[in-house]
């Protein structure tokens, strides 16, 4: 029972993020083990947005990512809508910069990926004309 025991509380570690107990009894020639698997929390991405000038270099925006899996890098694109023309989306940090060019209202999504969890963001930028 021993080797077994451990070899599945292995395999149910590897579930990123969750967390895994055991606990064993005997009563004479019966050993039983108890898992007791908690999930990882999901991921969360948010952008905080607002108006921007045309033509004027932006402070980067920056997301909020919360729950990742520590030791595990997380990765973004940009799955929906469009970045207004002159910025572009950082795929290894999911940071928003560079220089609108045009004017507008730009709607996207950006999904972080964490391991094997994701998570989306809706943002929307607005550039006013110079």
């Amino acid at each position: 029972m021993e080797g077994a025991a451990t070899a599945l509380a292995n395999i149910l570690k590897m579930v990123e993020g969750s967390q895994v107990s055991r606990t064993e009894s005997r009563e004479g020639g019966t050993a039983n083990a108890t898992f007791v698997v908690t999930p990882a929390s999901p991921l969360v991405l948010s952008y905080e947005t607002t108006a921007v000038p045309q033509n004027v270099a932006i402070a980067t925006q920056v997301p909020s990512i919360v729950q990742v899996t520590p030791g595990v890098p997380s990765t973004y694109a940009l799955t929906a809508g469009s970045l207004p023309p002159g910025l572009s989306l950082n795929p290894l940090t999911g940071e928003i910069g560079g220089t609108p060019t045009t004017a507008g209202t730009y709607g996207f999504m950006v999904m972080a990926t964490n391991g094997t969890r994701t998570a989306t963001a809706s943002a929307t930028i607005t550039v006013t004309p110079s």
